[in-house]
């Protein structure tokens, strides 16, 4: 039984460090009205709002969908 808690604990540590990474897509709207979209693939949430937010021209409005 202490060995299965010992490895349980051990796995729950390892997963712990790994991060959430998905797909994100980026719609960017000019006055209301879809201009364009971006595909993120495999990415997460800090580093694919980056993404749009560089993505994004001066009249558009870019977020993560």
């Amino acid at each position: 039984m202490k060995k299965f808690l010992a490895i349980c604990s051990v796995a729950l540590f390892a997963a712990s460090f790994t991060s959430c990474k998905k797909d994100y897509i980026c719609e960017c709207t000019i006055g209301g009205v879809v201009d364009n979209s971006l595909n993120i693939p495999k990415a997460k949430k800090a580093d694919a709002e980056a993404a749009c937010t560089a993505y994004q021209f001066d009249d558009e409005v870019c977020t993560l969908k």
